[in-house]
């Protein structure tokens, strides 16, 4: 059996970042150059600065992408635009979308998983993972030394809760 459990997130202070949808953002890997501007105009506290920071041809190995994110987390914490929840927690959420025409509400929760080895059989790898897309994640981990693309996974829920 997988372990999961509860954690102590940091959460967006809307009453400093305004209403959530001002500040989240689609998944890094699926926003355009364009779509990352529109974002950046959206709100100074958008998420797209954590998660894509915009690249210049400058960038070196002191000022890039990955620091200038870690720079901007810190900030954030330190003025309280990001804040610890109370207490750990599950944080449940709800995607909604069309698929095929209908609608379809997706409901998910964060947590904590331990990582275990493969061969457990418990925790399955995605297939098709690309190693410069793993590279830059970890980049981004190591100097923010946090995780904001959560690892997506499915479970079996038979008795429909």
């Amino acid at each position: 059996m997988v372990d999961i459990v509860p954690f102590q997130g940091l959460l967006f202070n809307q009453n400093k970042t305004g209403a959530a949808d001002q500040v989240t953002a689609p998944p890094y890997d699926v926003i355009s150059p364009q779509q990352q501007d529109e974002l950046y105009k959206k709100n100074p506290f958008n998420v797209v600065r954590l998660i894509l920071e915009k690249q210049y041809p400058e960038d070196n190995e002191e000022n890039n992408r990955y620091t200038r994110s870690s720079a901007t987390f810190k900030k954030w914490i330190e003025d309280e635009v990001l804040v610890k929840d109370k207490k750990p927690g599950f944080y449940v959420y709800n995607q909604e979308y069309t698929s095929e025409g209908q609608p379809v509400c997706r409901v998910g929760f964060f947590a904590r998983v331990r990582t275990e080895d493969f061969s457990s059989g418990n925790i399955c790898p995605h297939e098709f993972t690309l190693a410069k897309a793993k590279q830059d994640r970890m980049n981004l981990m190591k100097a923010c030394r946090a995780n904001f693309s959560p690892v997506f996974g499915l479970f079996s829920d038979p008795s429909g809760v």
